[in-house]
């Protein structure tokens, strides 16, 4: 189920790029295109965790003309990495092809506005001229509980549907849709996750929009 979920995602990302490209607007887009991702802390916060890392990615073909100082100037990104976050951008080529990869970690201090952060980089990019697709995750700290529990709470919190189970040792993942949030042509577009630790008497919980890009 990760596996297939990981590679629904990537094919999604593709087909959503071809969609927008086009002029389309997915469904669930605030009215200024950019989705409100407080509601993956909604989600979160609903499956009984704390809010303690939010990890953010981002990928896609830039036309030649784009660099690396031209995205970095766009994020403002010039300057050494601020306390609580990693920053890790890079411009590659490939077979004549030029890509952006960006990687965005944010913790303790520097959680206290990434969402408001997140849009203005969401927005920052393709006024440059860079347009990619973004993955977005929360994750936190809960007490132990069902692991099936916790994704049903977070994906109830959203009123997602359509939901896609799979559950393993003292794991489980819940994918499906929510108007909340942009739709994806996969039909999923958010996925929590919870793994208990029974040494530690903790879970970990993670949701992502459209869905998680790691083992859990």
């Amino acid at each position: 189920m990760r596996q297939l979920l990981l590679i629904s995602s990537i094919v999604g990302m593709l087909m959503y790029a071809g969609y927008v490209s086009q002029g389309g607007v997915p469904v669930g887009d605030t009215s200024d295109g950019r989705p409100e991702l407080s509601v993956l802390q909604t989600a979160l916060e609903s499956a009984g965790a704390t809010l303690n890392e939010v990890t953010v990615t981002a990928w896609g073909e830039v036309p030649q003309t784009s660099s690396l100082k031209t995205a970095r100037r766009a994020l403002a990104w010039d300057g050494p990495s601020p306390a609580g976050e990693l920053r890790e951008l890079q411009v590659s080529t490939r077979h004549g092809q030029q890509f952006l990869t960006l990687r965005w970690v944010l913790k303790g201090s520097a959680m206290s506005t990434w969402n408001a952060k997140l849009q203005m980089a969401m927005s920052a990019l393709p006024e440059a001229g860079i347009k990619v697709e973004w993955t977005v995750q929360v994750s936190g700290q809960a007490t132990v509980d069902p692991p099936e529990i916790s994704v049903a709470r977070a994906l109830g919190a959203v009123s997602a549907t359509g939901l896609q189970p799979w559950s393993g040792p003292r794991s489980a993942s819940l994918a499906g849709h929510t108007a909340k949030l942009p739709a994806r042509a996969t039909g999923v577009n958010i996925q929590a996750a919870a793994r208990q630790d029974p040494i530690r008497k903790v879970s970990t919980v993670w949701v992502a929009w459209p869905a998680l890009l790691q083992e859990y």
